[in-house]
């Protein structure tokens, strides 16, 4: 027997339409009809596919050499799946976008606000490119996303932050194998914009004054309506409550914490009675991990 040219491959002759009369209207209707079809095994899937052919394959010869080349593309697609590769998992965009943000529970609302800022525009440019799954990813349409982010007529930082956003979620649908035709060495390639940095500005001296004198005024103005209520002079109940400031204003300047790491602090994270390296007590709080902007835990002494 001799071998046959496209393995895995049958090519199914064209199927004639079906005649039938339509009993109210008494005319003969055709349906059912179908041109030359190319069944195979979808590699990734294990599923029997019927793909209907091009009608510009109107010769034997050019059927023939159609389902040759398919043959040869999923031969060489069942090696790669052999030796590891990511199997096709037909994951619409829109789906693998949920599954990003579920992943994303211990992130602050703001940044959850900026990922998804990045994540629509890439799904508005998906749709106007006609990309419907993570299967159709590769590095070249990512670049072609770069290219139409980069005609919006934004700032350099706000184009990057929205770059950084659509990375974030596609390294996330790498790591989730739903991206076969894309790895992080290709997002590595897509590389942001020069933008130009500032010199950071610093609190001079005489503002760090004024700064703390307007906390005492306010706590002082804060205490006083207080006082005045107990006395009676005002409605119990009707003075407003504020939390004293000048305290929480000094620690967050002496320290540089961050404003949430400040409020995130727990008694339990001080140390009132830890030593420097000559011994001399000073005491120290920690910033944990997962409270750092950084995830990298840190020790802020208070000597």
């Amino acid at each position: 027997m001799a071998k046959r040219k496209h393995p895995g491959v049958v090519l199914l002759k064209p199927i004639p339409a079906r005649e039938r009369v339509d009993p109210r209207t008494g005319k003969v209707k055709r349906s059912g009809a179908t041109w030359w079809r190319a069944r195979y095994t979808d590699p990734d899937s294990g599923t029997t596919v019927r793909k209907t052919l091009d009608r510009t394959l109107t010769t034997k010869a050019m059927r023939e050499d159609y389902a040759v080349k398919l043959s040869e593309r999923l031969g060489r697609r069942r090696r790669e799946l052999e030796g590891g590769a990511v199997r096709a998992t037909g994951t619409t965009l829109q789906e693998a976008e949920r599954r990003f943000f579920a992943s994303l529970v211990r992130k602050r609302p703001a940044t959850i606000a900026t990922y998804k800022e990045g994540t629509d525009r890439f799904l508005q440019w998906a749709k106007q490119s006609r990309v419907r799954t993570c299967d159709d990813l590769t590095r070249g349409r990512v670049v072609a996303f770069r290219e139409w982010l980069l005609a919006e007529d934004v700032s350099p930082h706000t184009f990057n932050k929205r770059l950084r956003a659509v990375k974030r979620a596609l390294a996330y649908w790498i790591d989730a194998d739903l991206c076969p035709k894309l790895d992080h060495s290709d997002l590595r390639r897509v590389k942001q914009e020069q933008a130009p940095t500032e010199l950071r500005e610093f609190l001079r001296p005489t503002q760090v004054k004024r700064l703390l004198e307007a906390c005492e005024r306010h706590d002082a103005d804060t205490f006083a309506m207080t006082r005045r209520e107990k006395a009676g002079e005002a409605a119990k109940g009707g003075t407003p409550r504020y939390t004293a400031i000048g305290p929480f204003a000094l620690f967050v300047l002496l320290t540089g914490c961050r404003l949430s790491e400040a409020l995130r602090l727990e008694w339990k994270d001080v140390d009132l009675e830890a030593a420097d390296h000559s011994g001399e007590p000073v005491g120290q709080f920690q910033i944990r991990a997962f409270e750092s902007k950084t995830k990298k835990p840190r020790v802020v002494t208070l000597g």
